[in-house]
């Protein structure tokens, strides 16, 4: 087994640190395993950051166009001039602007799990 430039100044092979250098580094003990003790957390990361990212990726995209379809609907009662403005109330103009603000937080819950998942995937390759 052959290890060069892995970035790491140390390794620990059956419990004894071994120093790297800049030469190749040899170890022969064809029964040796290399054992990652986060192997399992790291897949499980892995996956369900692919998951999340995916799945609030979607959300994300989804209800920031229906963030955006609610402004635009907001905007355009809030411009109304006589006789249009008394077919809406106050009440039409609350829920748009409650409507729009719900798309609006939704969008933003969805972006920062989309970029947790993004953390996770990003943690599962980390060294």
């Amino acid at each position: 087994m052959s290890f060069s430039i892995n970035g790491k100044s140390d390794l620990v092979i059956e419990g004894k640190k071994q120093a790297v250098t800049d030469k190749p580094f040899w170890y022969n003990n064809l029964s040796m395993t290399l054992i990652d003790p986060l192997a399992y957390k790291r897949t499980a990361f892995r996956y369900t950051g692919i998951a999340v990212a995916l799945a609030a990726g979607a959300g994300t995209v989804y209800y920031g166009v229906q963030w955006n379809k609610a402004q635009t609907y907001l905007s355009s009662i809030s411009k109304l001039k006589p006789p249009d403005m008394f077919q809406k109330d106050s009440i039409d103009w609350t829920n748009a602007r409650d409507k729009r603000n719900n798309f609006r937080n939704t969008t933003v819950v969805s972006g920062v799990l989309m970029l947790l998942g993004m953390i996770g995937i990003g943690w599962s390759f980390r060294f």
